[in-house]
């Protein structure tokens, strides 16, 4: 099909624009939506292609097809395509969006990536926690009711009824910083991950090179997440998240 002069200027055009607006959206998601390492283990990738394929492939390449000047109904053509990927990116970004890491959770031995619609953030007892910071989840500390027969309850629920575990319950969350040194101590060291030595050494090389700190700074629990489980390292000091490895944790 040979196509003139107008109908790549049009394509062009078109791409420009969609390429910036997908592209601000991208940015979204990966420097405050799904920071690293949230979108790796919790990334919505098949949204994300949709949204790309529609509004970035899909639209420029149907106005290199349709566009003709002065062609009678160009202008519901170019309003059916507009319509077409307004449609997308509004369902991709509202779906990746309402999706993104709102609570990290540790329990037991291993944090969690938890979504603001899996919960009920009223029974969150602390207003702190309940705060989001602009980039990343809430950092939260979920524990075991210390009253027995609560405790019983619980695990009766989860157990016999259920329920959500404990990562999944607001009402047993509590400030993470206050309880960071329980964390610290379920933490592993860096070398306990290496179980492929030519592979993993390297992906734990790269993650200290990319850091500027040495191996002994830094500790490990397994990050569950809804498509992959990757290793969270976390500082030996503060207990805070750095940065996740893309090595088997368990």
């Amino acid at each position: 099909m040979f196509f003139t002069a107008d109908k790549i200027k049009a394509f062009l055009i078109h791409l420009t624009i969609s390429a910036s607006i997908v592209g601000i959206v991208i940015a979204l998601i990966f420097f405050y939506w799904y920071p690293s390492p949230y979108f790796e283990a919790n990334g919505a990738w098949t949204v994300l292609r949709i949204l790309v394929m529609v509004d970035l492939i899909l639209g420029p390449l149907l106005t290199l097809v349709l566009f003709k000047r002065g062609k009678k109904g160009l202008v519901m053509d170019m309003s059916i395509i507009a319509a077409i990927q307004i449609a997308a990116l509004v369902y991709g970004v509202h779906v990746i969006y309402g999706e993104r890491p709102y609570y990290l959770a540790f329990a037991v031995d291993r944090f969690e990536v938890i979504g603001k619609v899996e919960i009920d953030v009223n029974k969150i007892k602390y207003p702190e926690l309940k705060i989001k910071p602009n980039r990343g989840p809430i950092l939260v500390y979920a524990d075991f009711p210390e009253d027995k027969e609560e405790r019983n309850k619980f695990l009766f629920e989860t157990v016999m009824e259920g329920k959500p575990d404990l990562e999944r319950r607001p009402e047993y969350y509590h400030p993470y910083l206050s309880n960071k040194e329980k964390v610290i101590q379920k933490a592993k060291p860096l070398a306990e991950l290496i179980k492929n030595e030519s592979t993993d050494q390297k992906k734990i090389a790269k993650f200290l090179q990319k850091h500027k700190g040495d191996e002994e700074n830094y500790l490990f629990l397994p990050l569950v997440g809804k498509n992959n489980d990757l290793a969270l390292v976390i500082n030996k000091t503060t207990g805070l998240p750095v940065d996740g490895i893309a090595i088997d944790p368990w």
